[in-house]
Formats: structure tokens, C-alpha cells, sequence
């Protein structure tokens, strides 16, 4: 599959913050995409990259694992600063390779990172007749998101349905959803103030 870009309807609001009040600070599940790079240096930002939704997957999805021990292995991959707050936080689509106790423990690792003003964006599965991609993915510009193709093998995927994600995401709300190509689907997610 070529590199390719793909229309973006919400990431915009997204990456709705102002420059003036200083730097923003970007938590990419993803790599280091090139295209966003290059769309975080015309700000003073501070970019983290986990990697996570380009490794192996598999070793949050293990049987035997506890609770304790799937939160202490994402914070061990997030590895952000321990007082570090996070802006900006771009799940892509790792929520669909992890199974629904993996995604509590994730969420579970990075709540001391947020704030009532975090927001992110993920990529999901219409339902589980729909197809994902191997593949990356960066942003190109507000209202564009580019798509890398991967070499890794394509682990085991789950389709969540939105209602099992909201039930489960604890501080995150999924403020709205729209359709991109080939059934999946983007959402972008806040924080519930009320709680900070």
C-alpha cells in the first residue's frame, strides 16, 4: 500500500489551542512521523513519541497479565515525565489492538498526564466486517492526515463499539465520531473537567 493522505473532518478541533499561552505538549502514540514533525515545528511544542501502535502489540494482550502489571508495562512505554501533562494526546488506532482490559489499564497509566483541557483523537472500526489498514499514520495539515504503509505484521485487532469504549475510557469522553474511508471511524475525545 503507497503512502497516501486521507480527508480529516475533526482533528481540527483537536488541535484547536492557542500559541500565546506557551508550549503544547503532544503525546503520539504513533513513531516520529515526518509529516507531523513537520506540522508541530511552526509551534513551540513539546513532542513524545510512545511508538505503541507500531510495536507488538501482543504484549499488552497476554492472559496472565493483572491489572497492575498492564498499567505499570504502559507507563513504562509512555515514559513521560512524572509531573508531565499532556495537551494533546493522538491514541491513532491503538484502542483497536488491544483488548478491552488493556485499554483500561492504558487509560488507567495516563491519567496522571492529563488535564481538564487534554483532547485526542483516535481511529476505530465501524464494526467488525470492517477492514484496518496496516498502517501508520501522521498529520499533514489540520484537515489531512497522512497514512504510512506498515511492513510489521498486522496483530489481532478488536472492533470496540463506541458505547463499550465510553463505558470504559474513565476521565475521557467521546465528544464525536465521524466516517472516514474503508470504515473506520474518527472521534475525538475530552476530558471530563469535573474531575480535576
Amino acid at each position: 500500500m503507497p503512502s497516501s493522505s486521507i480527508s480529516t473532518s475533526l482533528m481540527s478541533q483537536v488541535l484547536e489551542f492557542d500559541p500565546e499561552r506557551g508550549p503544547v505538549t503532544v503525546l503520539d502514540f504513533g513513531m516520529a512521523a515526518p509529516a507531523t514533525v513537520t506540522f508541530f515545528n511552526q509551534f513551540r511544542c513539546k513532542l513524545y513519541f510512545a511508538g505503541l501502535t507500531e510495536a507488538p502489540a501482543d504484549q499488552f494482550n497476554a492472559d496472565d497479565l493483572g491489572h497492575g502489571a498492564l498499567v505499570k508495562q504502559f507507563q513504562s512505554a509512555i515514559n513521560l515525565p512524572v509531573d508531565g501533562k499532556i495537551d494533546i494526546v493522538l491514541f491513532w488506532d491503538l484502542f483497536c489492538f488491544l483488548p478491552m482490559p488493556a485499554v483500561i489499564a492504558l487509560v488507567e497509566a495516563l491519567s496522571p498526564h492529563i488535564k481538564s483541557s487534554t483532547r485526542a483523537h483516535s481511529i476505530s472500526l465501524l464494526n467488525n466486517r470492517s477492514q484496518l489498514p496496516a498502517c501508520s499514520y501522521g498529520i499533514k495539515a489540520a484537515n489531512r492526515l497522512v497514512q504510512l504503509p506498515s511492513s510489521a505484521p498486522q496483530p489481532t485487532y478488536y472492533a470496540h463499539s463506541r458505547q463499550d469504549l465510553s463505558s470504559n475510557l474513565n476521565e475521557w469522553t467521546i465528544d464525536r465520531s465521524c466516517l472516514l474511508a474503508d470504515g473506520r471511524v474518527e472521534s475525538i475525545l475530552f476530558t471530563h473537567p469535573q474531575r480535576y
